[in-house]
């Protein structure tokens, strides 16, 4: 029941549609995508790209892109774009209080999907 109401606003997804290039885009699109939103939100240190390595099947990855020096941040990422139990609990409120850890940042990130999927 926790499930229903906290995705109710959002279309069912058949598990075939998470597939198709028309519901989530190609990896590609999706790559591109990422990339975009990654740098729109200005984290203090965005030094990696995600990319298609072809050297690993066509996998999505990520590459340096530029030269870092031993210890230096690649990436730091805010804890507000952060899926984190403390979120979902905060997000959820008392429809979280049932669910552990895990049940609540996974409904956080099932919430997530289907916004994009919906969307």
């Amino acid at each position: 029941r926790v499930l229903d109401s906290a995705i109710e606003d959002h279309p069912t997804v058949e598990p075939a549609d998470l597939k198709s290039p028309t519901a989530l885009g190609t990896l590609a699109e999706r790559v591109d995508l990422f990339n975009t939103w990654a740098q729109s939100r200005q984290w203090p240190a965005l030094h990696v790209k995600a990319t298609i390595l072809q050297s690993h099947g066509s996998r999505a990855g990520t590459v340096a892109t530029k030269p870092l020096a031993q210890g230096e941040p690649y990436i730091e990422v805010p804890e507000f774009d952060c899926l984190t139990v403390d979120r979902a609990r905060r997000e959820f409120g008392t429809l979280a209080d049932s669910l552990d850890d895990f049940q609540a940042l996974l409904l956080l990130l099932v919430k997530h999907v289907m916004a994009v999927v919906g969307s």
